[in-house]
């Protein structure tokens, strides 16, 4: 166990560095929306493989949310790292099929 090896600190230390993360994550969230709105006023985002791009973001944010909420054991950031986890499913599911559907359409377009 981490805790064991490096003392202590190390959780804290960790716990720190997934807050980070989670603000890091918020802010990209936040723009991400923003920019997603502004798309979608002018004609909406057609799919590419670009989209895989949204995963990645929200996987970290879900993880770091977790982690806080395993370290510090409040309840409500555990509710809300599940809520990240199943919002992490949902947009996961959502580029795989999509992507999915494109390669069998045959209509993937360079992201370049």
């Amino acid at each position: 166990m981490v805790g064991d090896l490096w003392g202590p600190q190390a959780i804290w230390i960790g716990t720190a560095i997934a807050t980070m993360g989670i603000a890091f994550g918020l802010w990209w969230a936040v723009f991400a929306l923003i920019e997603l709105m502004r798309l979608r006023r002018t004609g909406g985002v057609p799919f590419h493989i670009g989209w895989w791009s949204f995963v990645f973001p929200t996987a970290a944010m879900a993880i770091c949310i977790g982690s806080v909420g395993d370290a510090t054991g409040l309840m409500p950031v555990k509710v809300i790292g599940a809520v990240a986890a199943f919002t992490l499913a949902c947009v996961w599911a959502l580029v795989a099929t999509r992507t999915m559907l494109a390669v069998s359409n045959h209509r993937m377009h360079d992201a370049a």
